[in-house]
């Protein structure tokens, strides 16, 4: 059996494997949001290309950060129609200079397979469809988990259960207080209370 542990002082330096496995630990892969909430890294439709606003996407503990446009074009078919990916690509066990936000050419009838194992890991941004015409339409995929999702924490079922329990505990709690006599309440009516006692509180 083997144990490790950290983050510890000492003259060992901690390699960025070891920083992602710890991160991996603690968030989903997924884009960023902004400060109003916002999914980064939003795909537009921009004349034959599109663009991909700034942003930020993390997978296995390894992030990637676009801080300007990037405009992609694809390729018209020479009939029908083509279906491709916007991708974040991020390879996990190189330097980053393999990491990469383009587009990814599936079929007509389907989008391409996102990479997930190895050292290689996809997350789609949106799919993009053209036509022979040239016509280009966007599907955001962002928040869909299957295929990418937001940055958030592991373990939020545990989380969201803890915090229900307490609702549930002060709700018990002040219904209790509330049909007791002869103690201070709080009253959430239009009217004056008639009964309260001194130190109630009526909004």
């Amino acid at each position: 059996m083997a144990i490790t542990a950290g983050f510890r002082d000492g003259t060992t330096g901690y390699s960025a494997a070891t920083f992602a496995a710890f991160y991996e630990r603690l968030f989903e892969n997924g884009v960023s949001t902004d400060a109003s909430g916002n999914p980064t890294l939003k795909v537009t439709m921009d004349g034959s290309a599109v663009k991909v606003a700034p942003g930020a996407a993390y997978t296995k503990g390894f992030w990637l950060k676009s801080d300007s446009i990037i405009t992609l074009t694809p390729t018209k078919p020479g009939t029908g129609s083509m279906i491709y990916r916007v991708i974040a690509r991020v390879d996990v066990s190189g330097t980053g200079s393999a990491d990469t936000i383009t587009l990814k050419q599936g079929t007509a009838s389907a989008p391409p397979d996102l990479v997930t194992t190895g050292s290689t890991y996809e997350l789609s941004l949106a799919k993009v469809t053209i036509t022979s015409a040239g016509a280009i339409t966007v599907v955001d995929e962002r928040v869909n988990q299957t295929v990418c999702g937001l940055l958030r924490p592991k373990n939020l079922a545990g989380m969201t259960e803890m915090l229900e329990s307490m609702q549930a505990q002060f709700d018990a709690m002040y219904s209790s207080m509330q049909s007791q006599e002869g103690v201070r309440k709080i009253y959430i009516q239009e009217t004056a209370p008639t009964d309260a006692v001194e130190g109630s509180i009526w909004i």
